[in-house]
C-alpha cells in the first residue's frame, strides 16, 4: 500500500487507525506466542506488546482468531 493511500484512509477516520494498529499488534502477539520458548508466558509476550489490561486483550485476541492466546501458545490450535 503506497504511503499516500494510508494518509488517506487514516485520516478519514482515527478510528480506523486505531484499530489497524490493535489488529497489528495482535498478529504480532500470535507470531510471538507461535514462536515461543519453553517457559514463556502469555502476558509477558502480551506485555512485550504493549498490552497492558490482559483481560481486554484475551478477548480481543480470541474475537480475533477464535482460540485463546494460551491455546496458541501450547500448539493446540485447530
Amino acid at each position: 500500500m503506497k504511503n499516500s493511500t494510508k494518509i488517506c484512509i487514516f485520516s478519514s477516520d482515527p478510528k480506523i487507525y486505531t484499530l489497524y494498529l490493535r489488529i497489528s499488534r495482535l498478529n504480532g502477539v500470535r507470531r510471538s506466542l507461535v514462536q515461543a520458548k519453553n517457559g514463556q508466558a502469555v502476558s509477558d509476550i502480551a506485555a512485550q506488546w504493549g498490552f497492558w489490561h490482559l483481560s481486554q486483550f484475551a478477548k480481543d485476541y480470541k474475537q480475533l482468531f477464535g482460540e485463546t492466546p494460551s491455546k496458541t501458545l501450547t500448539g493446540l490450535s485447530g
